[in-house]
């Protein structure tokens, strides 16, 4: 029974995974539904952020035009929902739009980065004030981390203690039902 649910249960996975690879739109969803996890989201956002601001500042040191550098750190976060938006803010960058508003329209972005790149455009230090943006984001980042694993850590001794518990008396329930027989 435990073999035919574990077939079943790949099954499962693998027409998921299939169904994944043939629909960006759902690629797309369940993307967005990753920001909005209650735990995940903000450490997710945290990482796009830190991503996104490292990339654009490289890119731009590297002298990477703007349009083309916007696109391509869009598509460095690792998310396809922020690469395709991204991407329509590198449209709105040709057609005149500031950086900043730009980067607004990008929902994850839009928390406090569009005010570092604005003060960046303001006083033509985007590149260092990017930089800047991406060490304050990977601080975040690194909380988020250790303040998840402080709370994972209990979870997990407990857990291999119960697996223990259960091997033990696994081992000794045996022995203590044949001691009461032979007696």
């Amino acid at each position: 029974l435990a073999g035919i649910l574990v077939v079943l249960l790949g099954v499962l996975v693998a027409a998921a995974r299939h169904k994944m690879s043939q629909d960006a739109d759902l690629r797309t969803r369940l993307n967005r539904l990753l920001f909005r996890l209650p735990l995940i989201g903000r450490g997710y956002t945290a990482l796009v952020n830190l991503r996104f601001a490292r990339t654009l500042s490289l890119l731009l040191n590297g002298g990477v035009p703007l349009v083309e550098g916007l696109s391509l750190a869009g598509r460095a976060t690792g998310s396809l929902w922020v690469s395709q938006m991204a991407g329509r803010g590198a449209d709105a960058l040709r057609h005149g739009k500031s950086l900043s508003d730009a980067v607004r329209a990008i929902e994850p972005l839009s928390a406090s980065l569009p005010g570092w790149i604005q003060a960046g455009e303001a006083s033509g230090k985007l590149e260092n004030l990017l930089e800047n943006a991406g060490d304050r984001y990977q601080q975040q980042w690194d909380r988020l981390i250790s303040r998840g694993l402080s709370v994972l850590e209990p979870v997990l001794i407990l857990a291999v203690g119960l697996f223990v518990l259960l091997i033990a008396l696994s081992i000794l329930m045996p022995v203590m039902s044949l001691n009461q027989a032979m007696m």
